[in-house]
């Protein structure tokens, strides 16, 4: 049955791709776009189980799993539904919905799990039509990217559609019932509304369109819209005045951010930048050791994942005590503590259960200040760049990242020496670096998963493909071959 309704969702879209006039795109065809939604259908259904019967665990099913327990609530007791969303329930058995250990940060994971509980009154409880519904967000929002960029590349109409829809991690991760697939739609939306910040004007449904992309992305992974605001804003700059030195825009307007933040950090030291971010790194790395995850009023803990049957002694609802003389971790100290004796007043609420990844990258000596972030900068860069290399592969899982990685590395150092650039392309080359970088950026300092590294890193793929593809001198190219060739004649 579930097969069939997924196949009646998946045709139901598609009657949607041949009746909206979004999708009607001169360069590509109402079938070809169809065929592309049915791709990302089934590279979502791979996700899925690749999760399922490769790694046994993770996001997918964690908010899917976390869905269909609110579900559940919902519609059996609506008070406790009402407690868990609002209160913070720490009985309830979700473990995604508590699993943001930041406490200033929004816990974006509550916004997949709630998209998930919105979708679960049209699927039926099939998770594969949730991947149907996630896909054509997904692709509305690649579609609206492809849109803005294809002015630019009117003889590279191929190019442009591999940079965006063909790259495997975006294909994998942008298909899954993930962050990546929402974080997809209101990029691609902010992106194609606001033209890369290159609109002069703005109707009224362009800008509500804008804050609704905005409220998205704040609420699936802000630092995203943040890493596209220096871009939006010096080209909003370059659209403003007659355009000239666009350059010296981008390096004012990114020091006016770096300006921005030293300034509210001086002023609310809580957000101090630098150091959330090298407490993210801190603990993303204490995370990445994996375990049962457990909190009360004092304090985060962790006990090992292998052990916790026996350290564990599950009570009533979400509730814990530790065993007496087991070992588990304090997190915010970073150091372990024996527990000699157990009693009523020592209760855990269990928050997040991880597996132990089995790809770890050393994590850098980062520390809050200008200096340490500045001299960590080429090592992040080029951990996200090249991790997992060609050299690295120890799993099947990890053979497409490292090509990936390869080629792209490749497509970087051969850029030079083919690389042409318009005037008129230099704002969106500028847009497409600053937030490849700022993406990149962060993902190195903060990511020790090999894994996450990859998933992270996916968002600003499509745009350092787009560098590469649109400053790439194809004629120069096609020159250099005609030259091989008729050397390699001569020599015969």
């Amino acid at each position: 049955m579930y097969v069939i309704i997924t196949l009646l969702y998946t045709t139901l879209f598609v009657f949607f791709i041949y009746r909206w006039k979004f999708f009607s795109i001169p360069s590509l065809s109402l079938r070809s776009i169809s065929l592309l939604f049915i791709l990302k259908i089934a590279a979502g259904i791979c996700v899925w189980n690749v999760y399922t019967y490769y790694y046994e665990s993770g996001d997918i099913h964690l908010f899917y799993d976390d869905a269909e327990r609110l579900y559940q609530l919902l519609i059996k007791t609506p008070k406790e539904f009402i407690k868990v969303i609002f209160q913070d329930d720490p009985s309830s058995k979700l473990m995604g919905w508590n699993s943001s250990f930041e406490p200033i940060l929004y816990n974006d994971s509550r916004t997949i799990i709630l998209m998930n509980l919105f979708f679960r009154f049209f699927s039926f409880g099939y998770v594969q039509v949730h991947t149907v519904f996630v896909n054509f967000l997904s692709l509305i929002g690649l579609m609206a990217i492809y849109k803005t960029f294809y002015p630019y590349f009117q003889n590279k109409k191929i190019e442009l559609l591999i940079a965006i829809f063909f790259i495997p991690s975006v294909l994998f991760w942008g298909s899954a019932i993930l962050k990546e697939g929402l974080l997809f739609f209101g990029m691609g939306i902010l992106i194609y509304e606001s033209n890369c910040g290159l609109r002069k004007s703005y109707s009224l449904n362009s800008i509500f369109k804008i804050l609704f992309s905005i409220c998205i992305l704040l609420v699936v992974k802000f630092y995203i819209l943040f890493a596209l605001l220096p871009g939006l804003i010096a080209n909003r700059w370059e659209g403003k005045i007659a355009p000239k030195s666009i350059l010296l825009k981008y390096l004012t307007v990114m020091f006016l951010c770096v300006f921005g933040l030293w300034v509210a950090a001086s002023i609310l030291p809580q957000y101090n930048v630098l150091k959330i971010i090298t407490d993210k790194q801190k603990k993303s790395f204490n995370y990445s050791q994996g375990g049962v995850f457990l909190s009360n009023s004092k304090e985060l803990i962790r006990v090992n994942y292998y052990k916790q049957d026996n350290i564990l002694i599950p009570l009533r609802d979400n509730l814990y005590q530790i065993n007496p003389n087991s070992e588990y971790e304090i997190l915010e100290s970073n150091n372990k503590k024996m527990i000699n004796k157990t009693s009523d007043d020592i209760l855990f609420s269990k928050t997040y259960t991880m597996v132990p990844p089995k790809s770890i990258i050393a994590p850098l000596n980062l520390e809050p200040t200008i200096g340490s972030f500045i001299k960590n900068v080429p090592k992040a860069i080029t951990n996200t760049l090249t991790i997992p290399s060609i050299f690295e592969i120890d799993s099947w899982i990890k053979i497409i990242p490292a090509i990936e990685n390869l080629l792209i590395c490749i497509g970087i150092l051969v850029l030079p020496f083919y690389f042409k650039s318009n005037a008129e392309d230099l704002p969106i080359i500028y847009f497409c670096l600053t937030f490849t970088f700022l993406v990149f950026l962060l993902a190195g300092l903060t990511t020790p998963i090999v894994g996450a590294l990859v998933r992270y890193k996916t968002p600003a793929l499509p745009f350092l493909m787009i560098i590469i593809f649109l400053s790439t001198d194809k004629n120069k190219l096609k020159r250099n071959r005609c030259a091989k060739k008729n050397k390699r004649g001569l020599i015969h």
